[in-house]
This record gives structure tokens, C-alpha cells and sequence, in this order.
């Protein structure tokens, strides 16, 4: 059937529900800013948007991630910099970060004396 409103009329339960449902893994009033090929963020509120979910982080992970977000490949002083952080916390940091963006449908990969990329998991 079609629903035909009248002027004024308030919406349906239906209508209703899709305006607040999200897709699991979604955080609501995510607005991407940095679109990527392989991860999108919201850098106003520190959100990674992935194929799997939305990830909210700290600003200086969103940093990282922001330059990361199209699977080039930077080196661990280079990434440490643009977060803010030292090189050794960076490093520390990477195991962590992996693990949360596995469960979300990135793959984090850190080459030795090459550096780290991530791209859509397979």
C-alpha cells in the first residue's frame, strides 16, 4: 500500500526507526571529513570509520589513521610524528590498534625498515 501524508501529518513508526537505526559496528552523528580509499574519519570527533564498524579513538590516533587512510605505506618515525608521540610509543601502540581494527575489517601491517600500511582485511 501507499502511504499518502497529510500536510502537518507526523511521521510513521517506520520512518521514525530509520532516522536512529545504524548498522552494527556504527556510532551515531558520525560525519566523515577525510574519505579514504580503504578507511574514512570523522576528524572531529576521532572516529575511523571502517568496513566493519566505526572505531572512536584519541586525536592523535585519528591523525595517524588520517594519513594512513588510503593504504600507502609510511614509516614508524614518520606516523610517531604526525601523532604526536615518540617512536617507541608508537610502536607499543601498534600491536593495540591492530587488534582493534582486525575486528573491524583492517589489516594492519608493519614491515621491518619498510613501515606500516593497512588495507581492507580479505
Amino acid at each position: 500500500p501507499v502511504l499518502i501524508k497529510k500536510a502537518g501529518a507526523k511521521p510513521t513508526e517506520k520512518h521514525k526507526s530509520e532516522a536512529v537505526s545504524l548498522a552494527p559496528g556504527r556510532i551515531a552523528g558520525v560525519e566523515v571529513t577525510s574519505p579514504g580509499s580503504v578507511i574514512s574519519l570523522d576528524m572531529k570527533n576521532f572516529v575511523v570509520a571502517c568496513p566493519g564498524g566505526d572505531w572512536q579513538t584519541s586525536r592523535p590516533v585519528a591523525l595517524i589513521m588520517e594519513r594512513m587512510r588510503n593504504g600507502e605505506t609510511f614509516d614508524d618515525d614518520v606516523l610517531a610524528a604526525i601523532g604526536a608521540m615518540g617512536t617507541e610509543t608508537f610502536r607499543a601502540s601498534r600491536k593495540r590498534w591492530s587488534e582493534e581494527l582486525a575486528t573491524l575489517g583492517i589489516t594492519f601491517i608493519h614491515t621491518k625498515h619498510v613501515g606500516c600500511r593497512i588495507e581492507v582485511a580479505k
